[in-house]
C-alpha cells in the first residue's frame, strides 16, 4: 500500500443534479436544516420507495423545454416530449392544473417486468375533462369513481393495468385498488407537496425501505454490479453492507434539479445523523478558495481540479490508519512504527509550511500526451520545497520498509524500490525531484507500464519548484518544461497585477465555500484528449472533431463536493453550452465511424 501511495504521490492527480431529493423516514418529517425556510410538507408514505415531486407538473417541464432549446435549436419539444412519456403512462395535458405540484411514487412491490410499479398524484383542474380523455383513450369505464385503464405493451409483454380517480384537488392513479386507497389517504393528509422555494423537482427517498432491499437475497443491485464488473461480484455483499451502514447513519438525503436556460444545475445533500461517523467526518466545513496559484496553471487546460489542504491531510490520515491496521493484524506494526513516526512527522512539517488549496490542472500537447501541473500556497516558498523533499524520502522509506516485511525479504536483500534523485533541469536551482525505480519483480504489470508510457507517466517522476507564492509540482517526463511554464506564468500574472487567471484557474475561484473538492471540465477539450490517448493523435481528424468547439463554446462543467455541519453536498453544474458541445460532439463522432470503445482501451 505504501508503495501504491508513493506512486500517486509521484503522478500527483486530483480527479468529479437541480431535482431535490429529500430522503427520510416515511414515520416523520424530518427538521429542515440546510438553511430553507421550515414548512409543513407531507411525509415520505411508508409504501413507496422513491417520490418524485415536480414544482409543477407543466412548468416544470417548460424549464426544461427552454434549456433544450438552448441546446440545439427546436429540441426542447422533443426532450420535452421523451421525459413526460418516460414518467408517465397517461396523457397529462388535459384536465389538470400545469402550474400545480404533482408527484410520481415508485413502490415497494415489484410489476410483471420486475421493475417497481408507479403511482401517480396530479393536481386536477377539471375532473370531467380528465375522465373523458381517459374514457377516450383506453375505453376506460367508470365504476363507483374509479376508472379502470388497460395499456397495451406489444410483444410478448403483459398489458399494464392501472386505477385512476379524479376528485378534489388531485387525480390519483396507481397500479391496484388498494394503492389507490392508500394514495387517496395520502393526498388527504395536510401540508405541502414540496416547498414553496422548490426547484422544477423534488424526490424522497424511504431509507428505511431502500436498506431493507439491500439486506436481501438479490436486489436490482446484484445484476447491474454484476453485469458492469463481473470479476468484482464477490465484492458485492461487502458493497451492500458499507451501503446498508451508511444509509444507516444518514438522517437526510437531498438531490436537487433546476434547469435554466443557461444551464442545467444538478445537487446531492446527505446529512447525517448525530453522533454518528459520517456527522464527524462531516462536521467542519474549509474554507473558501482563495489561491493565488491558480495563475500557474496552463491557460489551455481541459480539465482541473482543487481541494483544501485540510481535505487533503484528512485524506492522509484516512489512508494511514487503514494500512496501520492492516499492518497490524499482519504482525508488522512494531517493526513499521519508526519509519511510520518519521514519515507523519514529515507530513506534519511540509502542511505546516502549505497553506489554501492544492491545485492540479490538465493539458494535452500536440502529440497527444497529457501534461499536468500542480500549485500549492505557501508563504515560505524555499521551506515548503525542503519540507516536500523531505516527505518524500520518509515516505519512501515507510513505503520501502513495508514492502520488504509483506515480502519477506531478507534484510540484505536488494531494496524493491528506490529514490533517485533528479536536478531541477529547465526549471532552474529552485527545483528538484525524484524518480522511482523498481528492482525486478516488483514493477507494475507490464500492461499498465505500457499505459503510463503512451500517456508520458513512466518512468514515474514527479518534479518541483518553489515559485513567488508557494509550490509548483509536476509529474511525468515533462515534469520539468512543464514547471518552467508554470513559473513564467506565475511571474506574468506578477507584472499584470490587475490581469485575473485565464482559464480554467480563474473559474476555481466560483467554487463555494465548503468545498473539500472542485473539478472542472471542458467536454469538448477533454474528449479530444482522451481521444488522442486511446487512439493516438494521428488515427483521427481531431481538428475536425472538434472544430469550432473552444472558448466559450467549450466552457467547464462544475463539479463540487462539499461538507459541513454534518452534512455533504455534490454540485455538477452544466452550461447549456457545454450541452451543446457534448451533443456536437456526438454528431461528429458518429460522422467519423469513431467508436466510443476507443476510450476505454
Amino acid at each position: 500500500m505504501p508503495a501504491r501511495r508513493l506512486a500517486a504521490a509521484l503522478i500527483f492527480a486530483a480527479a468529479v443534479l437541480a431535482a431535490r431529493v429529500h430522503a427520510q423516514a416515511p414515520e416523520e418529517n424530518p427538521p429542515r436544516t440546510d438553511g430553507e425556510q421550515a414548512e409543513a410538507l407531507k411525509p415520505m408514505p411508508d409504501w413507496a420507495l422513491v417520490r418524485l415531486a415536480f414544482s409543477g407538473l407543466g412548468t416544470s417541464f417548460d424549464q426544461l423545454s427552454a434549456f433544450g432549446d438552448k441546446i440545439m435549436t427546436n429540441s426542447g419539444a422533443l426532450a420535452r416530449g421523451a421525459a413526460t412519456n418516460w414518467l408517465f403512462s397517461i396523457p397529462i395535458d388535459e384536465g389538470l392544473d400545469p402550474k400545480r405540484p404533482a408527484a410520481i411514487f415508485w413502490l415497494d412491490a415489484e410489476s410483471a417486468d420486475g421493475s417497481p410499479p408507479l403511482a401517480y398524484a396530479l393536481p386536477l383542474a377539471d375532473a370531467a375533462k380528465f375522465k373523458a380523455v381517459l374514457a377516450a383513450a383506453y375505453n376506460a369505464e367508470e365504476t363507483s369513481g374509479v376508472q379502470k385503464i388497460v395499456i397495451p405493451q406489444g410483444f410478448d409483454k403483459p398489458e399494464k393495468v392501472l386505477f385512476a380517480r379524479a376528485e378534489g384537488s388531485f387525480a390519483i392513479v396507481a397500479p391496484d385498488e388498494e394503492t389507490l386507497g392508500k394514495l387517496k389517504a395520502w393526498t388527504a393528509l395536510g401540508g405541502k407537496l414540496v416547498p414553496a422555494d422548490a426547484p422544477a423537482a423534488v424526490a424522497s427517498l424511504n431509507l428505511p425501505a431502500l436498506r431493507k432491499k439491500l439486506g436481501g437475497e438479490a436486489t436490482a443491485l446484484d445484476g447491474i454490479f454484476g453485469a458492469l464488473m463481473p470479476a468484482a461480484a464477490r465484492q458485492l455483499p461487502a458493497v451492500k453492507a458499507q451501503l446498508r451502514a451508511m444509509l444507516g447513519d444518514l438522517e437526510r438525503l437531498e438531490f436537487h434539479v433546476s434547469v435554466a436556460p443557461s444551464a442545467l444545475n444538478i445537487a446531492a445533500h446527505a446529512h447525517a445523523k448525530p453522533e454518528t461517523q459520517l456527522a464527524k467526518w462531516w462536521a467542519k466545513p474549509p474554507a473558501k478558495f482563495e489561491s493565488p496559484l491558480v495563475k500557474a496553471l496552463p491557460a489551455d487546460a481541459f480539465a482541473c481540479a482543487a481541494a483544501p489542504l485540510s481535505y487533503l491531510v484528512w485524506l492522509e490520515e484516512q489512508a494511514g490508519a487503514a494500512y496501520e491496521a492492516r499492518a497490524e493484524g499482519a504482525g508488522h506494526e512494531k517493526d513499521l512504527a519508526p519509519a511510520r513516526d518519521a514519515w507523519r512527522a514529515a507530513l506534519a512539517a511540509l502542511y505546516g509550511k502549505l497553506q489554501g488549496e492544492a491545485l492540479y490542472a490538465l493539458r494535452s500537447p500536440e502529440d497527444g500526451k497529457v501534461e499536468g501541473v500542480g500549485a500549492i500556497g505557501s508563504s515560505e516558498p524555499a521551506a515548503a520545497r525542503a519540507a516536500f523533499d523531505a516527505y518524500l524520502k520518509a515516505l519512501a522509506s515507510y513505503a520501502e520498509k513495508a514492502a520488504r516485511l509483506e515480502a519477506k525479504l531478507a534484510a540484505d536483500a536488494p531494496a524493491p524500490f528506490a529514490l533517485e534523485a533528479l536536478d531541477g533541469g529547465e526549471a532552474g536551482e529552485k527545483a528538484g525531484g525524484y524518480r522511482l525505480d523498481f528492482a525486478d519483480g516488483f514493477a507494475p504489470p507490464e500492461v499498465s507500464v505500457d499505459r503510463m508510457r503512451r500517456y508520458g507517466a513512466w518512468p514515474l517522476q514527479i518534479r518541483f519548484a518553489e515559485v513567488d507564492g508557494g509550490l509548483v509540482l509536476a509529474p511525468g517526463k515533462r515534469g520539468a518544461q512543464a514547471l518552467a511554464a508554470a513559473a513564467e506564468r506565475v511571474k506574468a500574472q506578477a507584472e499584470a497585477k490587475d490581469a485575473g487567471a485565464p482559464g480554467l484557474g480563474g473559474e476555481a475561484h466560483r467554487f463555494p465555500a465548503g468545498t473539500l473538492l472542485g473539478v472542472l471540465v471542458r467536454p469538448a477539450a477533454t474528449y479530444r484528449a482522451l481521444l488522442a490517448l486511446a487512439a493516438g493523435p494521428e488515427r483521427y481528424n481531431l481538428a475536425a472533431l472538434t472544430y469550432g468547439l473552444d472558448g466559450e463554446k467549450d466552457p467547464p462543467i462544475h463539479v463540487a463536493l462539499g461538507a459541513g455541519d454534518g452534512g455533504a453536498s455534490l454540485r455538477v453544474t452544466i452550461p447549456a453550452a457545454s450541452g451543446t458541445a457534448i451533443v456536437t460532439l456526438i454528431f461528429n463522432t458518429m460522422s467519423q465511424g469513431i467508436s466510443p470503445r476507443e476510450l476505454l482501451k
